[in-house]
């Protein structure tokens, strides 16, 4: 089972990534396509010099799928308008609650992760909301992290591979006997 539910994720993660994005005007007539704003200029390139649209947008959809979180870090301007977007890794980010009850994010970065074009050699660095997009997936109301998929359904996953195991075991010890 847990081949084909990567499966899944990587088919939906690949599906949203071939999406084009872009920016639109107009309401249930027919949209026209807008390409004079920053958002529009932006999404006319590519998010970050290390990362493809593609690649951006696969990174987001599996940290839904697979993590329940996914992450972007935004680099702005001295104007305060966003010129890239980097996809990160769940794993390099922790949220911790900040004392007013916003979030803050430790994020990691040691050269096995992305790494926006801001941010300059290894380490960790802790940012806030103006830094960090964060959309969360399906969890219960009060978690700073909605657990994974495979944290929420780890009973069920256990249960399946201790069979395949014990299955495993059985033909290798000769279960089957002359058969």
């Amino acid at each position: 089972t847990i081949p084909a539910v990567y499966r899944a994720w990587d088919f939906a993660a690949s599906s949203v990534a071939r999406l084009e994005m872009g920016v639109w005007r107009g309401g249930s007539v027919i949209p026209e396509r807008v390409v004079t704003t920053s958002q529009a200029r932006l999404f006319a390139g590519v998010p970050n010099p290390r990362q493809s649209w593609f690649l951006f947008w696969y990174i987001a959809q599996m940290s839904l799928e697979a993590r329940s979180n996914c992450y972007l870090w935004k680099t702005k301007n001295a104007h305060g308008q966003v010129i890239a977007l980097t996809a990160l890794h769940p794993d390099q980010v922790c949220p911790i609650p900040a004392e007013n009850g916003d979030l803050l994010y430790d994020i990691r970065f040691d050269g096995s992760v992305p790494q926006p074009p801001d941010v300059r050699g290894y380490g960790q660095v802790t940012v806030g909301a103006e830094t960090i997009i964060h959309i969360r997936g399906a969890g219960t109301i009060g978690e700073l992290v909605p657990p994974s998929p495979i944290e929420r359904f780890r009973t069920s996953l256990g249960i399946a591979l201790a069979k395949q195991n014990y299955e495993a075991n059985l033909y290798e010890n000769g279960v089957l006997g002359g058969l």
